[in-house]
């Protein structure tokens, strides 16, 4: 007897606790949003605010990481630890203000020069994937075809460089720190699966409006062409009344004219 009402309360519970976190999603997706966007825009530009409201999360979590970490870190590895939440901060705030264009490229020039920026200490971090991921994105999310394409060969100029041309470092992450490494390389297999799957959900979101609009596009017109027959047939039949109105006034005429010739 006690199961429903506990069951009850636990639902309760729980959306209370979600509802702040629906709201802030919500309104992450919706920065920069304005009536005059196309649905396929307000899409792209809600994976945009996705993607930088988790690159202010980084820029946070990871130099509060660093603060426990016993190794003593270089200047320049705190300011790529915290370069994320300046980044995306400076890009949702492009986006607030409708400068779209200007705000990703901001987003797909400096997160792959600070990426690179992190291997000037000489050391193999493992972040090497980071750049394949911004210049995929920057095909998908850029809406000028040239931005495109310099972010694009940005992010592949700079990966050959830090990665193929300077391969021999003096130091490997993996032998300091083999589980920072780890979490390197977790972090960002994570972002890429968390950006296929914003791409994969907004899709599928955006080819069901189509299918919905598409299904209202084919019931209006059934609708349209069941009213059109529907009116074809009134005429029709005020056609046909009008006929025997017309025959029934030469009647009427024809018995009036009898009757007249008697009197």
């Amino acid at each position: 007897m006690l199961r429903k009402p506990i069951r009850t309360n636990f639902f309760r519970t729980m959306n209370t606790l979600l509802q702040p976190l629906v709201g802030l999603y919500l309104f992450i997706r919706h920065i920069g949003v304005t009536p005059e966007l196309d649905d396929y825009e307000k899409r792209k530009l809600a994976i945009f605010n996705i993607l930088n409201s988790v690159g202010i999360m980084n820029g946070i979590v990871i130099p509060i990481a660093g603060l426990f970490n016993n190794d003593k870190l270089p200047a320049l590895a705190w300011i790529v630890a915290f370069s994320p939440a300046v980044i995306s901060g400076i890009a949702l705030l492009g986006t607030y203000y409708k400068r779209y264009e200007q705000a990703k490229m901001v987003y797909f020039i400096f997160y792959p020069l600070v990426t690179a920026l992190a291997y000037a200490t000489n050391i193999d971090i493992g972040i090497e994937l980071f750049f394949i991921v911004y210049g995929v994105l920057a095909i998908f999310l850029l809406k000028k075809i040239i931005n495109a394409i310099v972010s694009f060969s940005f992010s592949i100029a700079l990966y050959l460089t830090v990665f193929v041309v300077w391969h021999n470092y003096d130091l490997k992450l993996i032998d300091l720190n083999p589980g920072f490494y780890f979490f390197n390389h977790l972090l960002a297999a994570t972002f890429i699966f968390l950006s296929l799957y914003l791409f994969k959900t907004e899709n599928n979101g955006y080819q069901f409006m189509l299918l919905n609009r598409n299904t209202e596009l084919e019931n209006s017109k059934r609708e349209i062409e069941e009213q059109k027959l529907e009116i074809e047939k009134k005429a029709i039949q005020l056609e046909k009344q009008t006929i025997e109105l017309k025959e029934l006034d030469t009647l009427k005429n024809k018995l009036f004219s009898v009757i007249y010739a008697r009197v």
